[in-house]
């Protein structure tokens, strides 16, 4: 990993990806953007932003998503870390 690639902008083919992953926990769960700001006990702006990509979540806010919904952090970034993993092996 150089250098330059440890500040990407929420646009970059990484966080898009990460940002897919998040609505797909949504989704799988069968949550709206309310219900799940309502868990998080967040304002349904921060999901929505989240979501578009206005807005990073940075690794603190990652664990306290899982947890709010009673998901083991580290078995979702060990599924996340999978996919990016796969799609963006080659990029250097």
């Amino acid at each position: 990993m150089n250098k330059s690639s440890l500040r990407r902008s929420a646009y970059s083919p990484q966080h898009i990806t990460l940002k897919h992953f998040l609505i797909s926990v949504r989704k799988e769960m069968n949550y709206s953007q309310r219900k799940l700001a309502d868990v998080l006990s967040v304002h349904p702006s921060f999901v929505a932003k989240l979501e578009v990509g206005d807005r990073r979540l940075d690794l603190i806010e990652f664990v306290d998503f899982m947890s709010g919904l009673n998901l083991c952090p580290v078995e979702e970034f060990t599924k996340l870390h999978a996919i990016l993993s796969k799609e963006f092996d080659n990029e250097d």
